[in-house]
């Protein structure tokens, strides 16, 4: 990948996944569909291709199917267990069923609050509550509801709307 160490946009991951969606349910990922998959216009995903071109992760050529990389379905595969796991977390640890667009509007956030360095020690956080005797899971998840806290801090309760709260035990 030529720019291995720039960051791609939430939005261009979006993309990867949906791109990798795409072509493991159709056996291919048109412009047209990732468009419509992802509620955009024509030119909005091919400017989008262009750059994930640019970066070595799809091979795109106008009017043809769009490919991943090998990189680019590595990308596509990270972004979708970041969403499967902030989905689990949601619907596990905190007993709330989220919609898959809600899911994915909370993991961008938190995927901000940590870029940002307002939550860059999880790591260490996590080793702390495991050296206090906490297992691997359990301190993932207590540092993970920290963290949702500072989301919710942050002011991210409009991407909330989508997740229904159920009772202890139970989701709705």
């Amino acid at each position: 990948m030529s720019d291995q160490n720039t960051k791609l946009s939430e939005n261009l991951e979006d993309y990867l996944e949906t791109i990798s969606s795409l072509s493991s349910r159709t056996g291919a990922a048109r412009p047209t569909d990732i468009a419509n998959a992802l509620k955009v216009k024509k030119p909005s995903v091919t400017s989008a291709l262009n750059a994930l071109a640019e970066r070595g992760l799809v091979e795109y050529q106008p009017y043809r199917p769009v490919v991943l990389t090998k990189d680019g379905q590595a990308v596509a595969d990270n972004v979708r267990r970041k969403h499967k796991l902030l989905s689990d977390f949601f619907t596990g640890v905190l007993g709330v069923n989220a919609s898959e667009e809600a899911a994915t509007e909370v993991s961008n956030i938190i995927y901000d609050t940590v870029a940002n360095g307002s939550f860059s020690d999880f790591e260490l956080r996590k080793q702390d509550y495991i050296n206090q005797g906490m297992s691997e899971e359990e301190a993932s998840n207590k540092v993970a509801l920290e963290l949702f806290g500072q989301v919710l801090e942050s002011g991210a309760s409009g991407a909330l709307m989508g997740l229904t709260f159920g009772s202890a035990g139970s989701v709705s």
